[in-house]
């Protein structure tokens, strides 16, 4: 039997900005901090790279794009091909059918970046 890591939770946009924050503000070292806050060292270390270079992971935006591709509503019954597909990283795909709601959207893209 192999001995696992154990698996952490993943942490929001907001827990993530809240804990380099503090980090910003503490003496620590990087692996100190890092255990204290129950998240592995090179997570942490990932996270300052990422803001230091700007990385679109920390703080992202949504712009409305006006849906050029829209169709009438398809018969009941019958698949219609996706409007818009969003690529996100890891492989993970949204894709839209037409006629959607962009807030709907919106939550469903917030939830994709958090996983």
């Amino acid at each position: 039997m192999q001995n696992q890591s154990p698996v952490r939770p993943h942490k929001t946009s907001r827990q993530r900005g809240d804990i380099l924050s503090a980090y910003k503000r503490t003496e620590l070292t990087q692996r100190e901090f890092a255990a204290r806050h129950d998240i592995a060292l090179t997570t942490l270390q990932r996270w300052l790279r990422q803001r230091e270079s700007g990385s679109p992971s920390q703080g992202v935006r949504f712009v409305q794009v006006p849906n050029l591709l829209a169709t009438p509503e398809p018969v009941r019954g019958s698949s219609a091909a996706a409007a818009y597909r969003l690529h996100f990283p890891r492989g993970l795909v949204l894709e839209v059918a037409p006629g959607f709601q962009a807030g709907e959207v919106r939550l469903l893209a917030q939830l994709i970046q958090a996983l």
